[in-house]
């Protein structure tokens, strides 16, 4: 009789020490699973991209179908994959970024994946490029969207050796300004011209072609200013006046 209580005893403590022991499996793990799940969590907030801290984009330019030559480098990165463009485009970067994709991938005539991946590099890449306004850009990041843009620089591959320039201007015979124009560009040829109080009087996109052109204007002094792409530094700027 003593002996079936002690085997019922023993049964029984057996199966309490089995059924406290699948409560602490089960309690680790549970523990150990919410662990993973916080990491992952924290994961998904640390941002996959790390801005540069410092760049550097220089550009040797060739003529048309010449090696135009970039050098390129980056301080201050942790392990990140970066990615260099050139597209052909006329307007601004913000425009170009406006396209569609379809229309921005017709416009890339190179692309290099993955330059490089550790924190402090440079590089030297050489193309052949034929005349036209180009952008050159440096990513991060294997998409060319704004937010990945790290640096970019605008340029015009060409053969002129010169900037369209103003030749001379005089009064004529009818008493209006005549100007004479060399080396205009294939088009954006903007004359414009202001008063001494900076307003706008006239503006003049001319034809390449038909570089001798008239203005009327009353008699006074006024600034002359032209452009080409860059609206913001004149090519040239002078005054003229008659009387």
């Amino acid at each position: 009789m003593f002996y079936n209580k002690l085997y019922i005893i023993i049964r029984y403590l057996k199966y309490k020490h089995k059924a406290c022991r699948k409560d602490i499996m089960k309690k680790f793990w549970l523990k150990a699973l919410f662990a993973v799940i916080v990491v992952l969590f924290v994961l998904t907030l640390v941002p996959s991209t790390i801005s540069a801290q410092n760049t550097s984009m220089r550009i040797d330019k060739g003529k048309p179908g010449e090696v135009s030559n970039f050098y390129l480098s980056a301080t201050g990165n942790s392990g990140q994959n970066w990615y260099f463009g050139i597209i052909e485009f006329e307007g601004s970067i913000e425009e170009y970024l406006d396209l569609p994709q379809e229309e921005q991938i017709l416009r890339l005539v190179e692309y290099d994946v993955g330059i490089i991946g550790s924190d402090d590099w440079s590089t030297e890449i050489t193309v052949a490029l034929s005349s036209g306004s180009y952008y050159a850009g440096l990513l991060i990041g294997n998409q060319p969207i704004e937010e990945n843009i790290v640096n970019v620089e605008r340029f015009v591959v060409t053969n002129r050796n010169s900037p369209m320039t103003c030749w001379q201007i005089y009064v004529n015979e009818a008493g209006n300004f005549e100007f004479i124009f060399w080396w205009e560009y294939a088009s954006n040829n903007w004359v414009k011209i202001y008063d001494m109080e900076d307003k706008l009087v006239y503006e003049l996109d001319f034809p390449h072609g038909n570089p001798r052109f008239e203005v009327d204007l009353p008699d006074g002094m006024y600034t002359v200013k032209t452009f080409h792409n860059d609206f913001e530094t004149p090519i040239q700027e002078f005054i003229i006046g008659k009387h």
